[in-house]
């Protein structure tokens, strides 16, 4: 694990990227050249009456320049306040937290970031719903896996095509395909939820964990 650093970070640059979402860049050169993937900092808001930092996850991180890249969306007070910070503004930020990893083997990221991008520009390109786009992801997971399709393409991108929700539907493809296998009918109604527990639970979880901390909205 590395070493905490808590420093006073410049502002390189912050701009709005979408709604309510924003990319800062910070000069933080001791934060940055211990940091590696996976990891994220402690933001502390500039106003005294909020105490407590707020976390986000590194988007970016360039050793050279010694600076990290957050992408955030406001979520309350304390990133609104994020929101209007300017050029050569400070803040302190405490890092690098979190078990990272470094980086070896860039397929799984770029396959994953991929899905992830399509469905982005759905949310911001279209009307659809995130749960309808959500749900579009998982039935073609199980369709792709279902013809025999999608087994090679997640063996060749490792977690970059399991981690996504297309990859929860080749789970519960796969699932009910070796319950129904060994149980007969009654594992199609049990494989896919026996072999996607950890998944489903880990969502309820976090889930409410989340509804409890913020204020979730609708599209």
């Amino acid at each position: 694990m590395s070493e905490h650093i808590k420093e006073k970070a410049v502002v390189k640059s912050s701009k709005a990227i979408g709604t309510d979402i924003y990319d800062l860049v910070l000069e933080a050169k001791g934060i940055a050249g211990k940091a590696v993937a996976g990891q994220f900092v402690s933001v502390y808001c500039n106003d005294g009456a909020r105490l407590l930092p707020r976390p986000i996850s590194l988007c970016g991180v360039d050793k050279e320049a010694g600076t990290l890249r957050l992408v955030y969306r406001i979520a309350g007070k304390g990133t609104e306040e994020f929101s209007r910070l300017a050029v050569d503004d400070t803040v302190e930020v405490m890092g690098p937290l979190g078990n990272g990893f470094e980086l070896g083997e860039k397929k799984a990221f770029l396959i994953g970031g991929a899905l992830c991008v399509i469905g982005q520009i759905l949310i911001d390109k279209t009307k659809l719903t995130p749960a309808r786009i959500l749900v579009g992801y998982v039935t073609t997971g199980v369709l792709l896996s279902a013809v025999g399709i999608y087994k090679p393409f997640a063996d060749w991108a490792g977690a970059g095509a399991t981690v996504p929700l297309t990859g929860f539907g080749h789970a519960l493809c796969t699932g009910v395909k070796a319950a129904v296998q060994e149980k007969g009918l009654i594992g199609a109604f049990t494989g896919g939820l026996s072999a996607t527990s950890g998944g489903i639970t880990a969502a309820i979880l976090f889930g409410t964990l989340v509804a409890f901390l913020f204020k979730p909205h609708a599209k």
